[in-house]
């Protein structure tokens, strides 16, 4: 299997990973408010997956392909 990143791809998900990471850490903060905090995280998972739905190209060759050996 071989993953393409169209341009610019790389860095809207290191920017997406980061935003869960500091929602995360609001959470484990301030368990007052980690409810709100890890809503937001999932929000943003969600917005992660859109973008390697929109912006990763998936390319699996067939068994027969030289490149499956």
């Amino acid at each position: 299997m071989k993953l393409t990143l169209n341009n610019g791809a790389f860095e809207l998900l290191d920017q997406k990973i980061t935003d869960i990471q500091i929602a995360l850490d609001k959470g484990l903060l301030n368990p007052e408010t980690a409810l709100r905090y890890i809503r937001e995280a999932r929000a943003e998972l969600f917005l992660l997956r859109q973008i390697l739905k929109n912006e990763v190209v998936i390319d699996n060759p067939g068994p027969d392909a030289p490149e499956a050996a």
